[in-house]
């Protein structure tokens, strides 16, 4: 352990890039956000152990903690996310919803099936309509696990 202290004390702007790295690539594996803040905190006490307080790794430790706290509380006020939420694209079910699509086969019932995104798909239409094979419909919900809803495109 002393000799991590003296490394420290040799290369206090060094020690902080790591940290900050660190921080960083731990960020990269989670996605959470949160860690991009104490992640970006960490150079100003890299930056200020060049000049000012080298030998006192308390006041570094609280300089970060200091700006740790103020990034992350002007990130998440100010640069909060805008727009809607993004689909995850791994969920097919959810990205495929307001997609265009073409009917491929139809029975007497109100069942068909829909080729949407190169994936054919069991789909109901909505409510009165009867689609035939080459109609065009957009998807207006999915149903279950695997079904579509679907309406015919004006």
């Amino acid at each position: 352990m002393e000799r991590l202290y003296l490394l420290w004390l040799s290369h206090p702007s060094a020690a902080w890039l790591a940290i900050g790295a660190a921080l960083l690539a731990m960020e990269v594996l989670t996605g959470s956000g949160w860690l991009l803040w104490p992640a970006a905190a960490t150079l100003v006490p890299a930056g200020l152990t060049a000049i000012v307080f080298r030998d006192e790794i308390g006041a570094q430790w609280a300089v970060f903690a200091l700006t740790a706290i103020a990034l992350t509380w002007l990130g998440r006020r100010y640069l909060r996310h805008t727009g809607a939420t993004p689909t995850d694209i791994n969920d097919a079910r959810a990205a495929v919803i307001g997609q265009i699509g073409k009917v491929t086969s139809a029975d007497g019932a109100d069942a068909c099936r829909v080729m949407v995104g190169g994936k054919e798909w069991a789909a109901d239409p909505v409510e009165g309509l009867k689609p035939n094979p080459g109609d065009r419909v957009e998807v207006v919900a999915v149903i279950g696990g695997a079904r579509l809803q679907v309406k015919p495109v004006a």
